[in-house]
């Protein structure tokens, strides 16, 4: 499974326009908030952005600089976990998994 794969399955999951008023993240589209889009240089409307520039953020945040694409090499089932965890937990959250409890032939990689 490829990381374009991976992403296009979060896409997939996370749909269009939201903005729940119960939901802190505030307005969201392809799962991506208002903040994190303004973060990555999109000033547009949310319920414009478009769905490559969702995948370039899930790209650059929650598959590169997690270095999940290194875990890829050795898992992409484990590296599909992690990214989505990611997506629902944010990326500061998996960032920190305890890289003890992962297979100790991935610990070695993902240094």
């Amino acid at each position: 499974m490829t990381a374009d794969q991976i992403i296009e399955g979060i896409l997939g999951k996370e749909g269009g326009y939201v903005n729940n008023p119960n939901d802190k993240g505030g307005p969201t589209r392809w799962g991506i908030t208002q903040t994190t889009a303004r973060a990555y240089g999109y000033s547009g409307d949310m319920k414009a952005l478009p769905r490559d520039t969702a995948k370039a953020i899930y790209l650059s945040q929650y598959w590169t600089e997690p270095k999940f694409d290194r875990v890829a090499e050795l898992s992409p089932v484990i590296a599909q976990e992690l990214c989505d965890t990611g997506v629902n937990m944010g990326p500061r959250v998996v960032r920190g998994v305890d890289i003890s409890k992962v297979p100790s032939v991935i610990k070695e990689e993902w240094k």
